[in-house]
């Protein structure tokens, strides 16, 4: 049996079918820990079925801004306080250093909030894997040190430099055939953030399916975005919230789907609704589109090392 929604388009009534994936045992099982209830938005209505068998859930964690309390007044150096308090407790021992400097981090505390959202996997996943080098010339670099320790290499340098700068020099080695091999290497400086996007195709049959269609979009972009805090004249955002993702295989005792690549934490950092995607605008009777394109761009607040790749990421 499918999940079912009742009338309201906003919460599963039936969760049978997931075999234990929402359950006690199951992946998301801490998501019904310590009496937490989620409010689940689910397209489509059958995705809970055998047929379907794979899903993508989101799961929103909220930021929680440090010193700020939402019934007293707001102030920008009690955060500060507050947030320095938290970051020399996380990520210093009581000698005042480091205990891992991988741990160190200044993301904001985020815990769960009440939106769950479920779709079907989606025909295009891209994943982005990119790594940081910088092409260095030997030639440019021994220029560099000949100019920058002078009393080292003294008259020395300076001559290997003139002569290697030298036009009559190249010219004279043109004119015969040769040039100076600046020998180029290639060094490695870093990686980068993963990012990664998910495109999703709407097309609602009725007014309780527009509704959840357009609650979902609301949903992610509520969490993608920053809110203004007035009680800082309007000075400081909250910083917007992230999301746990899971791909989730119905028929996997395990839940995940192990063929494909675990997210870390990851931030929604660009939302592209189309509600025309075909060039026409076509609506049902109550002005609801017949069908909406969504892309959503994510990208990691962790980087992705050998050893998290070896894990899985």
């Amino acid at each position: 049996m499918p999940i079912t929604f009742s009338d309201s388009a906003s919460t599963p009534t039936n969760y049978n079918n997931l075999n234990n994936t929402f359950g006690s045992s199951g992946p998301l099982a801490s998501l019904y820990s310590s009496g937490y209830t989620p409010t689940i938005l689910q397209y489509p209505s059958d995705l809970g079925s055998a047929q379907k068998g794979h899903m993508v859930v989101f799961t929103a964690l909220e930021t929680v801004p440090a010193g700020y309390d939402q019934n007293n007044s707001f102030s920008l150096s009690d955060a500060a306080k507050a947030a320095g308090s938290r970051i020399a407790a996380e990520n210093f021992n009581d000698a005042g250093n480091v205990d891992q400097v991988t741990d160190l981090s200044f993301q904001p505390k985020r815990t769960k909030s009440k939106d769950v959202i479920s779709l079907y996997m989606p025909d295009t996943i891209n994943f982005q894997y990119q790594s940081s080098y910088t092409e260095v010339s030997l030639k440019d670099a021994a220029e560099e040190a000949a100019g920058a320790l002078p009393s080292v290499l003294g008259s020395i340098g300076k001559a290997v430099t003139s002569v290697v700068d030298s036009k009559a020099t190249k010219l004279a080695l043109n004119s015969a055939g040769y040039a100076i091999n600046p020998q180029q290497q290639l060094l490695f400086d870093g990686i980068d953030f993963r990012s990664y996007q998910m495109s999703f195709q709407f097309t609602p049959k009725n007014a309780t399916e527009s509704t959840l269609v357009k609650n979902i979009i609301q949903t992610f972009r509520s969490h993608a975005a920053p809110l203004i805090k007035t009680g800082a004249a309007g000075m400081a955002f909250i910083v917007p919230d992230s999301f746990a993702i899971q791909f989730i295989q119905i028929d996997n005792a395990n839940g995940q789907n192990p063929f494909v690549t675990k997210l870390k934490e990851s931030v929604l950092t660009n939302v592209d609704v189309n509600y025309a995607p075909n060039g026409i605008w076509s609506t049902h009777a109550d002005g609801s589109p017949t069908q909406i394109n969504m892309t959503l761009q994510f990208k990691e607040i962790a980087l992705v090392d050998r050893g998290a790749i070896q894990a899985g990421f």
